[in-house]
């Protein structure tokens, strides 16, 4: 399926299929097993989608949908998708935690397919000439990724660019915390994100901003935003690489007092974001 030709609201064909289930060996829910200990659907070309708002937002957007897993206490949840065809499996409340490997609290999930990777063409804006990429080449933690995938929908961003040493967009934490916007917002997973960057500026006249500590960095207060722009965002303790300064075409920073400490990456992202589409 291609990834961002959406299909907003409910896929009618035929009614949902459930199933219960009361063994931890049925194959039909093999992909859900230890979830907690391990991402292993980013090489399944599948993900995990936790909570009733997610996979809500989940079978809404189009993407393929394998499977629902759906606990005993949960249930009436199937009759609200009961037009949708995607099959559901329903386990006891007392084997959730055996089979998870944690307190199924959110008590359901969905298991859908990952997406074609998009070309880079599909980040840019299609009815304004205004456009802002957020751009992450090394973040290490899927929580701060998935905040940072929610704030750029949030705010209207074209879409989001991880590098390869990037955690994964789409692992069970990183969508959490993004409460399913990815499936709403293109993300593009970059294997050579300078590349992407050089593209952006020489073909669609883009200029590329680092959020760092520098001395010859530009006061967020004091920055005029470009029309086009791509913000970079770096490593939760080691910044940005030093290829990525040199990549970009000017470096901005958030005025602090001198004797505070830094800012976490996503609430950093936050103040870059909510200035950048504000002025």
């Amino acid at each position: 399926m291609e990834r961002f030709v959406f299909q907003y609201g409910p896929i009618f064909s035929q009614p949902m299929q459930i199933t219960f289930v009361d063994t931890l060996e049925d194959p039909r829910i093999a992909v859900y097993r230890h979830v907690k200990k391990s991402n292993l659907t980013r090489w399944s070309g599948q993900f995990i989608a936790e909570g009733q708002k997610v996979v809500e937002r989940l079978l809404q957007s189009g993407l393929a949908v394998e499977s629902i897993l759906v606990r005993n206490g949960k249930l009436n949840l199937t009759e609200e998708w009961a037009d949708y065809d995607v099959p559901a499996f329903v386990i006891p409340d007392t084997m959730s935690r055996e089979l998870l490997g944690f307190d199924f609290h959110a008590g359901v999930m969905a298991c859908g397919l990952r997406p074609t990777n998009p070309p880079l063409e599909t980040l840019l804006p299609q009815d304004s000439k205004r456009s802002l990429i957020l751009a992450c080449p090394f973040l290490t933690n899927p929580e701060n990724v998935g905040s940072i995938i929610r704030l750029a929908r949030g705010f209207g961003a074209s879409g989001v660019m991880v590098g390869p040493k990037t955690s994964d967009p789409y692992s069970r934490r990183a969508i959490r915390v993004s409460m399913g916007n990815g499936f709403r917002i293109p993300i593009r997973e970059s294997q050579n994100l300078l590349a992407d960057l050089n593209q952006l500026r020489q073909r669609w006249n883009y200029e590329v901003l680092a959020a760092a500590l520098s001395e010859d960095a530009i006061s967020l207060a004091d920055f005029r935003r470009p029309d086009r722009c791509v913000l970079l965002l770096g490593n939760e303790d080691t910044g940005l690489e030093q290829e990525y300064l040199a990549a970009a075409n000017q470096i901005v920073t958030i005025p602090m007092q001198a004797d505070a400490d830094s800012l976490n990456v996503a609430m950093a992202a936050g103040i870059f974001v909510h200035h950048l589409t504000h002025s």
